[in-house]
């Protein structure tokens, strides 16, 4: 049987072949990630953009920006709304018309994050009490794998990217300037390092093929000290605390390749 069959027809078994040396077929080792880049100011017509390629994963987004008189108590979370689309360009999974649940994981990962992570004063205008509310539009350019990773690296690049203008009140009332813009600031910044586990054995970064054959996925959030701010798990049974163990291990090490692409 050629090779190219066995592995569409024998997908596991395949994998296992080259697993079973402590390498994958794409020639990474099982802790090996992609090359990862992120390149900022993509989006000319954007307040702030970027795009991040994770291998071949690709994910752009824009950033846009509105006016809002939140009410109530003081703004606990920097009020910022997540879109995430995955069109069919990006994968032969994806089909036009409604929405896929990929989609919808990836908005509420981004949005949880985000919003906390980005200090609310720092949107906030001089005057009437008023701030910034962001908008984060991502594309999907190409589906490969490790959506998670990508999603999240690219909305904190588009953020670390967006320059506010200045509002400026006058008794003609307000104008926008965009001579004198601002940053966004955050509270602190974290990355995320995901693993598969496939037949027990965890691979780092795993691609879309891979992850056809996870029994369950995990990430970790790691900040820039290096320590642990959290962690979420998709399928599977109950992950022990031996395999948590390494996955933080590896997610520490990984961790600063990531942060110096953040601050590029």
């Amino acid at each position: 049987m050629e090779v190219k069959v066995f592995e569409r027809v024998h997908p596991r078994e395949y994998f296992n072949l080259f697993s079973e040396k402590g390498i994958r077929p794409d020639g990474r080792s099982l802790t090996g990630s992609r090359k990862t880049a992120v390149r900022v100011g993509s989006i000319r017509t954007a307040l702030g953009s970027a795009m991040v390629k994770c291998g071949s994963t690709t994910m752009l987004c824009g950033t846009t920006a509105k006016v809002i008189n939140p009410t109530g108590a003081k703004v606990e979370f920097a009020p910022i709304d997540v879109n995430v689309e995955l069109l069919p360009l990006c994968s032969a999974k994806y089909r036009p018309g409604r929405k896929p649940e990929e989609s919808y994981h990836l908005q509420e990962l981004v949005a949880q994050h985000v919003r906390r992570l980005v200090q609310p004063s720092s949107l906030e205008l001089e005057f009437e009490d008023m701030m910034w509310s962001l908008s984060l539009d991502i594309y999907c350019l190409e589906d490969d794998g490790n959506m998670d990773d990508a999603t999240l690296l690219v909305a904190m690049a588009a953020l670390k990217d967006t320059r506010l203008p200045e509002i400026l009140s006058s008794e003609e009332g307000y104008h926008v300037t965009k001579s004198r813009t601002r940053t966004v600031d955050f509270r602190e910044l974290i990355v995320p390092v995901s693993f598969g586990v496939v037949d027990s054995r965890v691979v780092v970064d795993p691609d879309s093929s891979e992850e056809a054959l996870c029994e369950s996925k995990v990430t970790i959030f790691v900040d820039e000290k290096g320590s642990f701010r959290g962690l979420s798990k998709s399928g599977g049974s109950v992950t022990s605390k031996d395999l948590l163990s390494t996955c933080s291990k590896l997610a520490v090490q990984r961790a600063p390749a990531l942060f110096s692409q953040l601050s590029n």
